[in-house]
């Protein structure tokens, strides 16, 4: 397994920070999502638990079968969703926009969808999807959620899905275990050499040591 560390390094070996920033960007959110996950264990210990019940409860129903095989009717869903399963991959952006119109829109069970991801997507991360698809739901920040827009999806593919249903302008109403959680306490460690961690900076007239330190600069 490559650690993130890993594949930065290689990047920019190969790329500029400002060219691959973007990038860069998303690996730090991955590292993000899991550093907070793991300090709150029972998000997921929810989730797990939601999502048998759910899968009990929409294994039969007819929309959610037509949407994970992509034969919902709605031609952008059903060309993302050929997308994921051959490909095992879709844009960042194209993420977001499925997610909000399978809960927004299409009222399915989020952790259905969040599951749906996971099983498909080549570069799927526990921690980072199944939070990004709380986040769309409205459940990671509190009364913030994510609408798909027509007008967006139109611009950023080029006008290749003009989407004929109406998407939601407001956030569907989901029931859910989910609880706000504070962060579990660590416990405290010595500090020594090899488990000092700071952020890196490059002093006034000299040049930092590291190559990847010196790439971020």
């Amino acid at each position: 397994m490559l650690s993130e560390w890993q594949i930065l390094s290689a990047v920019l070996q190969i790329h500029s920070s400002s060219s691959a920033s973007k990038f860069i960007d998303e690996v730090c959110w991955r590292t993000y999502w899991k550093g907070w996950l793991e300090l709150r264990p029972s998000v997921w210990k929810d989730y797990i638990s939601e999502l048998a019940q759910d899968r009990e409860r929409w294994k039969e129903d007819v929309g959610y079968n037509q949407i994970i095989t992509a034969r919902s009717g709605i031609a952008a869903m059903d060309a993302w969703t050929s997308e994921l399963i051959e490909n095992g991959y879709l844009h960042n952006h194209t993420r977001m926009w499925y997610a909000s119109i399978w809960i927004h829109t299409l009222k399915l069970p989020w952790t259905l969808g969040a599951d749906f991801f996971l099983r498909h997507l080549l570069d799927g991360d526990a921690a980072s999807n199944t939070l990004s698809w709380r986040w769309v739901a409205g459940l990671h920040t509190m009364g913030k959620v994510y609408l798909a827009q027509k007008s967006n999806i139109h611009k950023f593919t080029a006008g290749r899905h003009a989407l004929k249903v109406a998407l939601a302008t407001q956030s569907a109403e989901i029931e859910t275990i989910q609880k706000i959680t504070t962060p579990r306490k660590l416990a405290a460690c010595k500090e020594t050499d090899s488990t000092r961690a700071g952020r890196i900076t490059r002093p006034r007239g000299r040049p930092v040591s590291s190559k990847l330190a010196d790439r971020f600069m």
